[in-house]
């Protein structure tokens, strides 16, 4: 498909660090997850060998090919994980290249705008938090399979 352009992942690449042949500072494990639980795709699979297969090149494979949907998880899946997979904070760079491709694929996610305080949240006041930690607690006390449905209950009732 090839959707982003030429420039676009010049600048990813520098701010992904992938003149190394790596991407930030993934292990093999934890790239393979990352592209198979954000993006859902499985990036070592051989649509993405990319001549020597190193991570950058199944990263370019993967852009070559990729749908927008895919596209924008990636992007925005890099953005919320960023400090977990290069132990520094996204810098502003990273930022605006991430929100500059997610504006063009169909709107910037919520995720990469400075975040409002939202009016309608609830909180769970001091009575409700005790009568919920005491739940919890007797459902650790059963044996397992009843522990699965009182916990299910359990769910629901923090939840709600």
């Amino acid at each position: 498909m090839n959707i982003l352009t030429h420039i676009e992942k010049q600048l990813l690449e520098r701010e992904l660090g992938m003149r190394s042949g790596y991407v930030l500072k993934f292990s093999k494990r934890t790239y393979k997850e990352f592209f198979r639980e954000v993006v859902g795709i499985q990036i070592y699979d051989s649509r993405y060998d990319l001549e020597s297969g190193s991570m950058a090149n199944r990263m370019r494979a993967f852009w070559q090919v990729a749908n927008e949907v895919q596209l924008r998880a990636l992007f925005v899946g890099l953005f919320e994980a960023w400090e977990l997979y290069s132990e520094n904070s996204i810098p502003d760079s990273a930022q605006k290249v991430f929100q500059r491709i997610l504006a063009r694929l169909g709107g910037v996610s919520s995720c990469t705008e400075p975040r409002s305080k939202d009016n309608t949240s609830k909180q769970i006041d001091e009575v409700d938090s005790n009568r919920l930690i005491s739940q919890l607690l007797q459902v650790t006390a059963l044996p397992p399979q009843k522990r699965g449905y009182e916990f299910e209950r359990f769910l629901k009732d923090l939840f709600d």
